[in-house]
């Protein structure tokens, strides 16, 4: 995980020699971390500057090279794993970045309109390959490093759709949605696949958030369109204030602090779904997590 722009294992178990606080801390979620690739979100990947983006592949063999876990899982962990977001954002990036350059050729009169669709069909292609790869870097760690580790309540969460949030509804974004949402689909139905026969189970978190963005009253959430942060309010608090880093920080201390003047209004943290274009609030993430713990009580397993 990342601690003071430095990747540690983390922090609480390097300040304590207390094996019960050593083996506490066990959540390895980091902002912009793809699966494999380390050049994740605002990472340079000539320099290696920027955000700290340690992959999925690294969080795990962190865990692993742990003196107080053993190079193992124990048979008691609850393991979950979600990850593929940040590549779906990368590749869609670059999709874009193609389009954007495709179209002004065809403005120019540089290449015909069956050419300009013939590349934009490769862009999109090459982005969804992408997304296979990633899924199957992800099945392989699965079975590689957690199954064959001692892993045995193991729990796969799929990708939402990434098309139903503000980002995704953007005008910006909008004459390309079909391409955002077939990412995530390239990339479930490859994950299901190749953890086809596996000792695991695949929450369905494309479905939940389908749910969710189609009847959002009955999970609690009034709102799925419109941030709970107002963007120019913390472009303000952030510019003039020391304990924010930078952006990427920027909406969750938005979040977290009752007091901040980023929020449009008290309690939209808890009944509006995002936080900004594409985070949930404290109220999306409890939507979100009633329904895991659901799937987890059907299981068995809590």
């Amino acid at each position: 995980m990342g601690f003071n722009k430095q990747s540690v294992k983390c922090p609480a178990a390097l300040q304590s020699n207390v094996p019960a606080i050593q083996r506490s801390c066990t959540a390895y979620g980091q902002g912009g971390a793809r699966v494999t690739n380390e050049n994740g979100i605002g990472r340079d990947p000539a320099t290696g500057a920027g955000a700290l983006t340690v992959p999925v592949v690294t969080q795990i063999a962190n865990h692993l090279a742990n003196p107080a876990f053993g190079g193992r899982f124990a048979d008691t962990d609850l393991i979950m794993v979600y990850a593929g977001n940040n590549d779906v954002f990368v590749q869609f990036g670059t999709f874009a970045a193609k389009a954007g350059q495709i179209q002004t050729q065809a403005l120019a009169g540089q290449i015909t309109n069956d050419q300009a669709q013939a590349l934009l069909f490769q862009a999109q292609t090459e982005a969804q390959e992408g997304m296979k790869t990633a899924a199957i870097e992800l099945a392989t760690l699965v079975k590689t490093q957690i199954l064959a580790k001692g892993g045995k309540y193991v729990a796969v969460m799929t990708l939402s759709d990434i098309a139903d949030t503000p980002f995704g509804n953007s005008a910006q974004v909008a004459p390309a949605r079909g391409v955002l949402t077939d990412l995530s689909r390239i990339f479930n139905l490859w994950l299901r696949e190749a953890l086809t026969g596996q000792p695991v189970k695949i929450i369905d978190t494309f479905a939940r958030f389908k749910a969710l963005s189609t009847n959002p009253s009955a999970y609690g959430i009034t709102n799925t369109t419109i941030p709970a942060c107002d963007g120019v309010k913390i472009a303000a608090a952030t510019t003039t204030n020391p304990q924010v880093p930078g952006p990427d920080h920027r909406w969750i201390v938005a979040v977290l602090r009752p007091e901040s003047a980023a929020r449009h209004a008290a309690g939209e943290r808890d009944d509006r779904f995002f936080a900004d274009s594409v985070h949930p609030t404290t109220g999306g993430h409890k939507a979100i997590s009633d329904g895991v713990l659901e799937e987890l009580r059907s299981f068995g397993w809590i």
